[in-house]
């Protein structure tokens, strides 16, 4: 299994920004929104991977529990 720079095994589960867009059909816009909104919460859906001192954020998407949240109604987001 290929490994993170920090030495965490990389699962096929998280994917990077790219390919998380793709795979759900929207936007990196709205992808974001979903992350600022608390739909999608950090360490379940979402992880930032970037190097210690990095000034950019690297992110790593769970996409399986991201479609799983997508399919909750807005009005029963909580």
């Amino acid at each position: 299994m290929p490994k993170l720079k920090r030495g965490r095994p990389l699962s096929p589960e998280w994917v990077d920004t790219a390919t998380a867009i793709a795979s759900l059909g929207i936007s990196r816009d709205h992808l974001m929104n979903l992350k600022a909104d608390e739909i999608l919460k950090e360490n379940q859906h979402w992880r930032d991977i970037r190097r210690k001192g990095a000034y950019r954020a690297t992110y790593r998407w769970h996409i399986d529990r991201c479609h799983q949240a997508l399919e909750v109604s807005p009005e029963k987001r909580g």
